[in-house]
């Protein structure tokens, strides 16, 4: 009924773990592998798992989609070799299988990365043939007349020590796609994130202003850009140029928690703490923002409650 799909490069050290986690799902692994010089094809083939080869062309949709393609069950889930799943989500996910309704075509399920959230289509029917798009930063092509259905069932990644090599492999794609694609927001976007991480400032900004340049950006995203913009901002120690983004975004969305924390450490650094401490306590009483496709720290409220005290014996 279902196949864990994936695509995997020297995972030796997480394949069968992985496939473990998955088992009270399914006993159907199809995994795709795209030039491992380790014992990951040797582990998931003793695990029991159909495994194909892909030759890597610096494009991970290319390499998902064609791992789909050889997929002949009616749902298929895509997942990486660091993702686990609880074995009583495993058991929810076959019950909500065995009585879904048929004109319920996706499920979006919670993925877990870091302290982050988001909320994903990661199964669908086969038979919608379904493909990625993007070589890096990659997400399912969904029309908007499919019915989805949410599942409250959790997909843990594993956290890793060093993501700096593979986030400056991820800007040389975006900006290999950019060169033909100059004005796609997704990738402007995660240029800008990925960027800010390396501490690369300068290609950071140039990539926010790219995207504040636009006519219209997608819904939700343009608060996105403003609020990372102005952590880069602070970073070099621009502050009243960080203040003036806050500020737009705040006037885009007055109940953003994650803008109200961010004028507190803004006002932190500029040795206002009786500011910082109204922000604080500003973020505390936001509501929590909606999950959805975008990852957020749900512990935002308990963080403004940490910093709200760190300052209470100062003022």
């Amino acid at each position: 009924m279902i196949t864990v799909c994936m695509i995997v490069k020297n995972e030796e050290s997480n394949i069968i773990e992985c496939l473990t986690s998955f088992r009270p799902l399914t006993n159907h692994f199809s995994i795709t592998d795209t030039g491992s010089s380790d014992k990951t094809v040797e582990y998931a083939r003793q695990a029991g798992a159909e495994v194909s080869f892909f030759a890597w062309k610096d494009d991970f949709s290319a390499a998902r989609n064609t791992a789909l393609s050889q997929v002949k069950k009616e749902w298929v889930m895509m997942i990486d070799a660091d993702q686990r799943l609880s074995e009583e989500d495993g058991r929810k996910i076959r019950k909500t299988l065995s009585s879904l309704k048929n004109d319920v075509s996706v499920i979006e399920l919670y993925s877990e990365f870091h302290s982050k959230k988001a909320l994903l289509p990661k199964l669908w029917r086969t038979s919608l043939g379904l493909q990625y798009r993007y070589p890096v930063h990659e997400y399912l092509q969904i029309s908007t007349g499919l019915k989805r259905h949410q599942l409250d069932v959790v997909l843990r990644s594993l956290p890793k020590e060093n993501y700096l090599p593979s986030r400056q492999y991820y800007v040389s794609l975006m900006e290999e796609y950019l060169q033909h694609h100059s004005n796609d927001q997704h990738m402007l976007y995660y240029l800008l994130c990925d960027a800010a991480y390396m501490k690369d400032y300068q290609k950071a900004l140039l990539a926010a202003q790219r995207l504040l340049e636009l006519d219209s950006l997608d819904e939700g995203l343009l608060v996105k850009v403003l609020l990372q913009s102005a952590q880069v901002l602070q970073a070099i120690g621009s502050y009243e140029l960080a203040h003036q983004s806050l500020l737009q975004a705040l006037d885009e969305d007055p109940q953003n928690i994650s803008a109200c924390l961010l004028m507190g450490d803004l006002s932190v650094d500029l040795k206002n703490k009786k500011q910082a401490a109204i922000w604080y306590q500003r973020a505390q009483e936001c509501p929590p923002p909606p999950i959805g496709r975008w990852y957020h720290d749900p512990g935002q409220h308990e963080l403004a409650q940490k910093k709200l005290s760190a300052l209470a014996h100062l003022l």
